[in-house]
């Protein structure tokens, strides 16, 4: 057979047909037949590749990288209540996991206790409901809290109570908090990006801010072992802007608390040296390969040239991903693990220091067990089986694996100084900026599957009919079908009816005052979850003592006074 229409068979073709026009990665930067020296001829080896572990750290942090330690294996497991997350983590760690991940649900996100009028019917439905001290208490019990690290993702005001509850439990089980390891994605910024406002209402960036850096001062005091603030990017990239934007933004990101940590009189080395930023890895392959090396030439440099940082290894950047949850299809969820090994590969590859792989079932549903071991085993596999740990860096000196880091920084500092020219990333949000972007992106990105220029399997390419997919369990639990609200709030209820209130309404009175002074809020919030405040509790006498709303949405007064 030797015509393309000898070459056809009955309802396929053995040829895959590439779209019209000249190939160009997701983010829109042109590809050429092949690359050659010529291509990299104006790079310097030592200036700007350098051997792995050394500076500007593009062929990673460590001379050895994998080969002295595997990345961090996390997957995100956990809804409903505190005592199923328990439960799921146990199992977890029986199973392989490096690590805990814990994110709360909407509801707590938006700074409500689960009794709130709005919470009532979706309260563990997202993530994890988290309260109270006995709740976190509860979400730990029998985890040996030395032996492994903690992710926290809360992004928001959220993340002051829930870690300070976190601390006060450890300190409650005798562990000297200095030497816990973790991190907390403490990031408001991206979370204003990704909504596109404050996020909370009737909260402003800059109380949020506020309470990031009171977190980040206070650990570097007394958690020194831990990573914070974690810069989101991740979330920014959700909203469908590309690689190059998403690098360009998390600088900014970064740049923001790093003016904010300097206001404060914060030494800068002690500061940027437990910053990492979490970012997407999605499905063009070499570009996101491209994206950490660039990522990691672009810090070093900043905290060297703009910064004046001499000591080279306080000039490292410490990356974690979780695999691009929007690359995820609702159709054919079998091709998900496809998309996840190789995004998982990408990310290895690029040298990330932790890796969350998505479950093929992340499209639908939160990760079921099935699904969360095949992600797992997925980065055990890439670990242990392929040999791509064996030496640093592998693609180093590909002609065109530098040729795109070079491009992808050029663009990604050309995007990031278009974002400082508006007065910063927080100007940039507060003038409508982020929202003409992402709103832009989004458009673009449907409007190219929906002209077939981005080509997805199952959704625009090879697509079949539902019946005929390769069936795959997909578990859509919801907590609260068969319990009713009562019964729901039970626990919550029964928690507040037993604790003193007097005491409480001491540690709340010592936390307002401190807010009112503008004094670090961590050690009173400790103070005021051991007496038994909730989240949402906490979070409301801040607010009053900065002149706002106690309940964000107005729909409860302050029960105390």
């Amino acid at each position: 057979m030797n015509t393309e229409k000898e070459n056809e068979l009955v309802g396929s073709k053995i040829w895959l047909e590439r779209p019209a026009g000249a190939p160009e990665t997701l983010s829109g930067i042109p590809i050429k037949e092949s690359y050659g020296p010529e291509d990299i001829k104006d790079l310097d080896y030592n200036k700007d590749i350098g051997a792995p572990g050394r500076y500007p750290f593009t062929r990673g942090l460590h001379s050895n990288m994998y080969r002295g330690k595997i990345w961090g294996r996390r997957v995100w497991l956990g809804h409903g209540t505190c005592e199923h997350v328990n439960e799921e983590a146990r199992w977890a760690l029986q199973h392989g996991w490096g690590a805990i991940g814990a994110g709360p649900d909407l509801c707590t996100n938006l700074n409500l206790d689960s009794d709130h009028p709005l919470a009532i019917g979706y309260s563990g439905v997202q993530g994890c409901v988290c309260d109270t001290l006995r709740d976190v208490d509860e979400m730990f019990d029998t985890i040996d809290l030395s032996s492994m690290p903690v992710v926290f993702h809360h992004v928001d005001m959220c993340a002051l109570p829930i870690f300070a509850a976190y601390l006060v439990m450890a300190q409650g089980r005798g562990y000297d908090i200095s030497k816990l390891r973790g991190s907390l994605i403490n990031d408001p910024i991206s979370n204003s990006f990704a909504w596109c406002s404050t996020g909370i209402p009737n909260t402003p960036l800059s109380l949020q801010m506020k309470i990031a850096m009171d977190i980040v001062e206070y650990c570097i005091e007394n958690v020194p072992l831990w990573h914070t603030p974690v810069i989101c990017a991740y979330d920014i990239s959700q909203q469908a802007v590309n690689a190059i934007q998403e690098l360009g933004l998390a600088i900014s990101e970064a740049k923001e608390y790093i003016r904010a940590a300097l206001r404060r009189g914060i030494e800068l080395e002690k500061f940027t040296d437990r910053m990492m930023i979490a970012f997407s890895t999605g499905m063009d392959f070499f570009e996101s390969i491209a994206k950490y090396r660039a990522a990691r030439r672009m810090w070093a440099r900043m905290m060297c040239e703009e910064f004046g940082i001499e000591n080279p290894k306080a000039c490292r950047l410490f990356t974690t991903t979780h695999t691009d949850g929007s690359s995820l299809t609702v159709q054919q969820p079998a091709n998900n693990i496809v998309r996840v090994t190789l995004e998982t590969l990408a990310a290895v590859l690029g040298g990330a220091q932790n890796i969350d792989p998505c479950t093929y079932d992340e499209a639908i549903c939160i990760p079921s067990r099935g699904s969360a071991l095949i992600a797992s085993n997925t980065s055990q596999i890439i670990a242990y089986e392929t040999g791509v740990v064996n030496t640093s860096d592998p693609l180093g000196g590909s002609y065109y694996i530098e040729y795109l880091t070079n491009e992808m920084e050029k663009r990604a500092r050309e995007y990031h100084e278009t974002v400082e020219g508006m007065g910063g990333i927080i100007a940039a949000i507060e003038s409508g900026w982020a929202e003409a972007e992402t709103r832009k992106a989004k458009i673009e990105s449907q409007k190219e599957v929906e002209e077939g220029k981005r080509r997805i399997v199952g959704v625009n390419e090879l697509v079949v009919p539902k019946e005929e997919e390769l069936p795959m369990p997909i578990e859509t639990e919801n907590w609260l079908q068969d319990t009713s609200p009562e019964e729901w709030l039970e626990p919550l209820k029964k928690f507040k009816a037993e604790r003193n209130i007097e005491s409480l309404k001491v540690a709340l009175r010592d936390l307002s005052e401190v807010a009112k002074r503008g004094d670090n809020l961590m050690p009173a919030t400790m103070q005021a979850m051991k007496a038994d405040a909730t989240q949402a509790e906490v979070l409301g006498i801040i607010r009053e003592a900065n002149g706002l709303p106690y309940d964000p949405f107005q729909m409860i007064q302050n029960p105390f006074w």
